[in-house]
């Protein structure tokens, strides 16, 4: 009968920003989920040496005809624990550091508490969790990639501890715009993209810094300054001189180019190559351990400038040159 095989792995990109509450949360669910593949892993050797147990041959002892059905039982157990793969058996969490070093640890918390770990800036660690046939893999690398492994795929075990870390990666993972900020940084986009709003932003304040004026047109003042006037018999031939030298367009001045530098399109600009300046500096992946703490909370003070402060400073460009034309026309 054809059988449905669940995911159990997944690959999150960051950056991650671990804090105290997630490194503990963490903690919770290694220690909660190894007791967990240590108790199926026991149920799957009490299973293979019922079954062992049932030719009893095997587990006697020299001369021996009988055997009492609880030493069959604990020798089936002893032979079972024994074999591949219910003996394998492993749990190491390994703080990883920038520069290459790394720290075996039993928990996040015992890290936080290592001499080691304060001159130490973490920025990834390995979860191995093994017993028996079941196996975890938690990976964070230095390419702000987090990696869940949990094997095998096809029981049901592992799919309900798979959902316990795959929900703690969604509760930690950092919001969708800094993982694509991220992604631009790694794959080489982001100096492009500044050199491309640079050279847009310029070519926009130039072509508003660029006008054409008309110089004054004599004829044409004096044409204003008759009507203004009345035409009357003293001015009637000056007037109609002027109407023929405009209908000929005598003595019409060339259009001048003019450089006046736009408020209003340049802090707009400036602003645009400001985003773009920070698109190239996004953050990076950082445990909240040791020297980590203090990288942590510069990350977290980088990332409120930039949502919250940033698109203030872009509305504001926008809208204190209209505040500023407005106060004008009033006054």
């Amino acid at each position: 009968m054809p059988e449905m095989i669940y995911k159990t792995n997944l690959d999150e990109r960051g950056a991650w920003l671990l804090g105290q509450e997630e490194l503990e949360t963490l903690d919770q669910i290694i220690d909660s989920e190894w007791q967990r593949l240590n108790a199926e892993n026991e149920k799957e050797i009490e299973a293979e040496a019922a079954s062992l147990a049932a030719d009893k041959q095997m587990f006697l002892r020299g001369d021996e005809n009988e055997i009492e059905p609880s030493e069959l039982r604990r020798r089936a157990l002893d032979h079972v624990r024994r074999q591949y793969p219910f003996c394998k058996s492993n749990k190491s969490i390994t703080l990883l550091f920038k520069g290459g070093a790394r720290l075996e640890i039993s928990s996040f918390a015992e890290a936080a508490k290592h001499p080691d770990t304060v001159s130490q800036l973490p920025i990834g660690f390995t979860v191995s969790l093994q017993s028996g046939q079941y196996a975890v893999e938690a990976n964070l690398d230095r390419y702000d990639y987090l990696g869940i492994r949990v094997s095998p795929d096809g029981r049901y075990v592992s799919r309900e501890i798979f959902t316990i870390f795959a929900r703690w990666v969604q509760k930690a993972r950092p919001r969708r715009l800094v993982r694509i900020w991220s992604s631009l940084s790694y794959y080489g986009i982001a100096p492009f993209t500044l050199l491309f709003g640079i050279l847009f932003c310029v070519l926009v304040t130039v072509a508003f810094a660029i006008r054409t004026e008309n110089p004054p047109w004599p004829e044409k003042q004096r044409a204003t300054e008759l009507l203004q006037e009345g035409i009357t018999a003293a001015n009637q031939q000056e007037a109609i001189g002027i109407c023929l030298a405009l209908l000929a367009e005598q003595g019409k001045p060339e259009p001048v180019k003019t450089w006046t530098l736009p408020i209003r399109p340049l802090i707009i600009s400036l602003a645009v190559i400001l985003v773009f300046v920070l698109l190239c500096f996004p953050p990076r992946t950082v445990i909240g351990i040791g020297k980590g703490e203090q990288k942590l909370a510069h990350w977290k003070q980088y990332l409120k400038f930039v949502f919250v402060s940033i698109p203030g400073v872009v509305l504001a460009s926008v809208l204190i040159p209209w505040v500023i034309e407005l106060v004008k026309d009033v006054w």
